[in-house]
């Protein structure tokens, strides 16, 4: 077992995560308890039954909303291009590349939501959703600002599509926590 499972697993098999609501730059963070399909662990005495709670992460992430210069100057950029477009080719072309820009850039400018769920991972922005079991996922990537889940043991060119990223949005730690329980990988 590598040193980044022992890290990750550090924490045990049995981990509650209290109910929490947290901002930080523009992120959203709340932890929720959800029951296993078995029951949750009551105790009693010394008595224990049950399972134990799985629980399931999920938090929003707006880099429009976290630092004031970087917005202002994507939107000046894109501002300037609209602009240029529509003074050389006319102002269909320029709404027609506005709506573009705005769509391949709607990760930036509209929030998206993250949930690490019991037995799945799942991302809603704007205009797309991607939900992946856990069971689908073989590896991950800790970068510095998230993580990339791979459902390919091995590197693969196909990842960045088929995989799914994962901000930190300031919760690098408990997504890692997380991550690291529910996947078995040797990464």
């Amino acid at each position: 077992m590598s040193s980044l499972n022992k890290l990750l697993r550090g924490q045990g098999k049995e981990r509650t995560v209290g109910a929490s609501t947290q901002r930080n730059m523009g992120a959203t963070f709340s932890s929720t308890q959800a029951k296993s399909s078995e029951g949750i662990r009551k105790q009693n005495g010394d008595a224990t039954h049950g399972t134990e709670i799985n629980p399931s992460l999920s938090w929003t992430v707006w880099p429009l909303s976290q630092s004031f210069w970087r917005s202002a100057a994507v939107i000046l950029l894109l501002v300037v291009v609209v602009w240029a477009i529509s003074s050389w080719l006319g102002i269909a072309w320029a709404s027609l590349s506005a709506l573009i820009l705005l769509g391949s850039l709607a990760s930036f400018f509209f929030p998206t939501h993250y949930r690490l769920g019991p037995e799945s991972v799942s991302v809603r922005g704007l205009l797309s959703s991607k939900k992946r079991n856990w069971s689908v996922l073989k590896k991950h990537y800790v970068g510095q600002k998230g993580v990339h889940l791979s459902p390919y043991p091995r590197p693969s060119r196909l990842e960045s599509f088929r995989g799914v990223y994962l901000p930190f949005g300031g919760k690098r730690e408990e997504i890692l926590n997380f991550i690291g329980e529910k996947m078995d990988c040797g990464c």
